[in-house]
């Protein structure tokens, strides 16, 4: 159903998302050990700025069309993977749209990070309570105690994906929600 189709896009970005930023270590990489002249035209260029600028690159008298070849087939690789990511996102936001659009209205929720809720909670009504949802995210404390010592530790069980949109709602909502951050201070 459309909880699958979610599921299968978020594994698709994530593989993209990954992808894109192995080939721009690489491609990083690469620039550093390159001859000074072919250095110095992607100097202080990173990220997307790097990839555009790799691809755009024609060897000049005395430089290697190896590297600038390397250099623009990594780039072009960049740039598939961000359109990719691009469609992704577009697919998710159509969906949550549909599915969720009272949890898009929430500050901090994006598409991909509704997408997670949807996908890690599944059948919302098999969690009874607040606990059992923190128990999923692996937000809820754990005993640690010993002795007469009582304590805590952080839960490094639970769904980490949805952990971790919860962590990037929970910034969000700290530095754009005026209640959010008042509870956070």
């Amino acid at each position: 159903g459309v909880r699958d189709d979610l599921r299968l896009l978020l594994i698709q970005r994530q593989g993209a998302v990954a992808s894109r930023t192995d080939a721009l270590n690489q491609l990083h990489g690469i620039t550093v050990t390159l001859p000074e002249g072919l250095r110095d035209r992607l100097r202080g260029l990173h990220g997307k700025r790097l990839a555009d600028a790799a691809v755009q690159l024609r060897a000049r008298q005395g430089e290697s069309t190896t590297q600038v070849a390397v250099l623009h087939g990594i780039g072009r690789r960049v740039q598939q993977l961000s359109s990719e990511i691009v469609s992704v996102d577009e697919r998710l936001e159509q969906i949550t749209t549909e599915l969720v659009p009272d949890l898009l209205k929430e500050c901090g929720v994006g598409p991909v990070c509704a997408a997670q809720l949807v996908v890690s909670s599944g059948d919302p009504t098999r969690m009874r309570n607040e606990a059992s949802f923190a128990a999923l995210a692996g937000t809820s404390p754990v005993q640690a105690s010993s002795g007469q010592t009582q304590r805590h530790r952080l839960n490094r069980g639970g769904d980490r994906r949805l952990n971790r949109a919860l962590h990037v709602i929970t910034l969000h909502r700290v530095r754009w929600h005026p209640e959010t951050a008042a509870y956070y201070r």
